[in-house]
């Protein structure tokens, strides 16, 4: 939805909302190239926000050709920005996209030919040049209009992307099915996967924002309290993994990764009763 109110912002200028935040944040550009600025509203942070999925999306149709630039802009089709392919045109003065327009509203096909790379040319000439002045269209539709559903799409690919691209921690399909399948309180679970992540507020993690917070451990004093640390190695807390029926773990209790150690006593149950057990037992003694 905030991509959906950043739509309407770039594309109905004269609407009032566009015109209170033209007049507040970027009087003298767009809201594509709009920064956040000095005591920003959470409202406009927000659209901001929104604009990171809205960018991925964006077509401008070409009219006049003199609101495109050339480099960053996105207008040609299932192409990125030419900026991302080459990054310099020889002919420095080149800046919008009109320029690359003859007085007959066809390409200039000399200045294209000879500035940019071979594929790049021809997509350029393959573009349709419209009458009356440039304007934002959304790809992903054939109408040109945008719409949630394709939003989200891209919104999910921008912060799912694919499992090869992920971490280990995330690619350890049974060990987060073997979590969720536990038969204790879902908030042992949820620490569990907070810890695999290093999501934990242990001092080491606080340290990095807050300057004034020690990163040592405040039990033994003796390291910086990593989630690791703090419930495996910190020897109070070793003391508990020295006792039956969990000591057999303590042979994996070398890695600096508390993931690795997890994934360890999972793999470790066998799926047997006593195994299945053993694991809620380490779950709810971290």
């Amino acid at each position: 939805m905030l991509a959906k109110q950043g739509w309407r912002i770039a594309t109905k200028l004269d609407s009032l909302v566009s015109k209170l935040y033209k007049g507040r944040y970027f009087r003298y550009s767009t809201f594509l190239k709009a920064e956040t600025g000095h005591n920003s509203s959470w409202a406009w942070r927000s659209l901001l926000e929104g604009r990171k999925v809205l960018e991925k999306g964006l077509l401008w149709k070409i009219g006049r050709g003199n609101s495109v630039r050339i480099l960053e802009d996105p207008w040609i089709k299932n192409s990125l920005p030419i900026a991302t392919v080459q990054n310099q045109i020889p002919n420095t003065q080149l800046e919008w996209v009109n320029q690359l327009i003859n007085n007959n509203r066809q390409w200039d096909e000399h200045t294209i030919t000879t500035n940019f790379d071979p594929d790049i040319a021809t997509r350029i000439l393959q573009t349709e040049i419209e009458e009356g002045e440039d304007r934002l269209t959304w790809a992903r539709e054939a109408s040109g209009t945008y719409s949630v559903a394709t939003g989200y799409k891209i919104a999910y690919h921008f912060f799912h992307p694919p499992m090869e691209q992920l971490p280990k921690v995330c690619r350890d399909k049974k060990m987060w099915k073997a979590l969720w399948s536990l038969r204790c309180a879902p908030k042992i679970k949820v620490f569990i996967w907070n810890a695999c992540h290093d999501g934990l507020a242990v001092r080491g993690r606080l340290n990095k924002r807050f300057h004034n917070i020690p990163n040592v451990c405040p039990r033994c004093e003796e390291a910086e309290e990593s989630v690791n640390h703090c419930l495996i190695q910190c020897h109070l807390a070793n003391q508990t993994w020295q006792l039956p029926p969990v000591n057999h773990l303590i042979q994996a209790l070398e890695t600096q990764m508390f993931w690795k150690w997890w994934s360890h006593v999972v793999h470790q149950s066998n799926h047997t009763t006593q195994g299945t057990k053993n694991v809620v037992l380490a779950a709810v003694l971290c």
